[in-house]
């Protein structure tokens, strides 16, 4: 690459960088018009903090009806607050675990980094309750790692795909997330970010070439399809994403007759 092809280059990736700011910036102001701050609905505290020791773990039944009952256990424990004003705090906390619980976490452990939360109005000897592991150290050395591993086998491309990746993640949690709690559009605003990500992404990884923009035009070819077929089948098929809309639809197309060929291929088709 000669010095003039190099001035292009850094030209054109520069503008991209340029652009790629201000579709950020202004896409989050945007997005923060009509934007409602739910924090002042949830009265609850949520801290960090490490399990001491493990107190006790007792069984309670609870009639659910004349046929069946609610088990479940509590798991009582000590952990030190290490973040917000109670942190070097011990306090006391519990871990409940039953069967009507899509997840449990599993039983914690001294040594255990997890979040607590708390009502302030909530009144009783175990106000503090265990919400979830904490899992950013844990992440944060993973990612770490992978962005050393970019850099290292992938040189100049391992840098640019990590500049790619922040604007891909600012865009998502920055401009879209925020656009779409707002109440604005989704399926416009999902197709703006794509377009966004698609061009940034391939302009400052491959640069500004035929092949970018080969790779351009076919991927907002599907993603356009995959918006306008979106927009159609939403109307058609009245979809709500509560409930399973699977199962209903292979309610209505299950054959009455098992030997029905037709419908059970149709229905093969749709699983």
């Amino acid at each position: 690459m000669d010095k003039q092809d190099k001035k292009k280059f850094l030209l054109t990736y520069c503008l991209v960088l340029l652009i790629s700011v201000l579709y950020i910036f202004i896409g989050h102001n945007l997005a923060m018009q009509n934007y409602q701050d739910f924090a002042g609905d949830d009265q609850s505290i949520v801290v960090k903090a490490t399990v001491k020791e493990v107190l006790s773990q007792q069984s309670n039944d609870y009639p659910l009806n004349d046929f069946e009952d609610v088990v479940s256990e509590i798991i009582t424990f000590t952990a030190e607050i290490t973040s917000g004003a109670e942190k070097g705090t011990v306090v006391e906390a519990q871990q409940t675990l039953d069967y009507y619980t899509a997840v449990n976490l599993k039983v914690v452990e001294p040594g255990d980094k997890v979040l607590l939360y708390t009502y302030p109005d909530i009144i009783g000897d175990y106000p503090w309750q265990l919400s979830d592991y904490e899992r950013f150290d844990t992440i944060s050395v993973l990612l770490i790692i992978f962005l050393a591993l970019l850099l290292l086998f992938g040189g100049t491309k391992g840098l640019n795909t990590i500049i790619s990746l922040t604007l891909t993640c600012l865009a998502v949690f920055y401009v879209f997330i925020p656009a779409v709690l707002a109440g604005e559009n989704v399926y416009l605003w999902s197709i703006v970010t794509c377009i966004y990500i698609t061009f940034m992404t391939l302009f400052i990884v491959n640069g500004v070439n035929t092949k970018s923009f080969a790779a351009i035009f076919g991927c907002l070819g599907g993603v356009l399809l995959a918006g306008m077929l979106t927009l159609i089948l939403d109307g058609m098929l009245e979809l709500t994403g509560v409930v399973n809309d699977e199962s209903v639809i292979l309610l209505n197309i299950m054959p009455d007759n098992p030997l029905d060929l037709k419908a059970l291929i149709f229905a093969a088709i749709i699983i």
